[in-house]
């Protein structure tokens, strides 16, 4: 069964919708870390990306500890 596009949209810990999923709905981005990431950060993705920043993500995209 699929889930309707805007089933995937996640909201954030504010219980806010994630405008950076919100955009890569709407333009059929791909779904991955990595696009997240590049969105997120306009193009200029950092090389490390902190721990508080990592619980930020949507859990779809969190790297897991360990």
């Amino acid at each position: 069964m699929l889930q309707s596009k805007e089933a995937a949209v996640s909201t954030n810990q504010a219980g806010k919708i994630d405008p950076v999923l919100q955009l890569m709905q709407k333009y059929d981005i791909e779904m991955t870390r990595e696009n997240y990431l590049y969105y997120a950060y306009m193009g200029e993705v950092p090389e490390e990306i902190g721990a508080e920043v990592e619980d930020g993500l949507p859990p779809e995209f969190r790297l897991e500890n360990g």
